[in-house]
This record gives structure tokens, C-alpha cells and sequence, in this order.
């Protein structure tokens, strides 16, 4: 099996009780990027880069300090409720590759939205090692 194989590209969502707000943004409640062209994810992941993670086009799949990403969290926008708890409203993107050795997460102030309305990006952290 390729890394490209092993990625999983279908979690970009929007969890909002407003379904407008969430058309208004172009998304859905669970909006796939299984379509996304390699030119879509290097803009999207552009904003990482900084923080050590990055997109590679040649295997399809995302890095953190060199190492392959196996799972990768980002929270982009929250009311603050626990993702598990069901009262959960915002966007969250999600990304998971098989033949990743590193689990990441962002780390975002919400109390300082970026352009995009969505918390800014202020670091990255490994949540599991091998």
C-alpha cells in the first residue's frame, strides 16, 4: 500500500446548529476533500507550514518535523463543549494515514479569530508517540 492509499481525506467538517451559517461558509455538515487536488491541500496546509507541519505532494500525505503524520486534529472554530459531549458546535478538520507514526494537534486561541472567522493558529503538539 502507497502513503496516498493509506490517507484518509473525508474529515474536514462543519458542526454547526445553524445550517445556514454553514452553507454561507460553502461547507457541509461532513464536507469531503477526497476531491481535492494536490495544488487544494498544498494551499490548505500552507497555513501549518510555520509550525512544522506540511503537505508532501509526492506521497500525498502530511509531515510534522519530518516524520510521516498519522493522525492529525485541528479545531478550527468551537463553542468550547468537548467534541464527545454532543452539544459541540464549530469546524474541525481531520486527517488520518495508516503508515503515519505521529498523532498531532493544533493548538488555537479562539479569543483571536483569524481572517476566516476561525481561532488563530498559535502551535502544533504530538499527542502520541511510537
Amino acid at each position: 500500500m502507497t502513503a496516498a492509499e493509506g490517507n484518509v481525506w473525508t474529515a474536514y467538517a462543519a458542526v454547526e446548529a445553524d445550517e445556514d451559517a454553514v452553507a454561507a461558509k460553502g461547507m457541509t455538515a461532513e464536507t469531503s476533500c477526497a476531491e481535492w487536488t494536490q495544488a487544494d491541500k498544498q494551499a490548505f496546509f500552507a497555513e501549518y507550514a510555520p509550525f512544522g507541519l506540511t503537505y508532501d505532494p509526492q506521497t500525498d500525505a502530511l509531515t510534522y518535523m519530518g516524520r510521516a503524520v498519522r493522525n492529525f486534529l485541528d479545531v478550527r472554530s468551537s463553542n468550547g463543549a468537548s467534541l464527545s459531549g454532543g452539544s459541540f458546535r464549530g469546524a474541525i478538520t481531520q486527517i488520518s494515514n495508516a503508515d503515519g507514526e505521529v498523532d498531532v494537534e493544533t493548538i488555537r486561541d479562539y479569543t483571536r479569530p483569524n481572517a476566516s472567522g476561525e481561532g488563530t493558529l498559535t502551535g502544533i503538539v504530538v499527542t502520541e508517540k511510537n
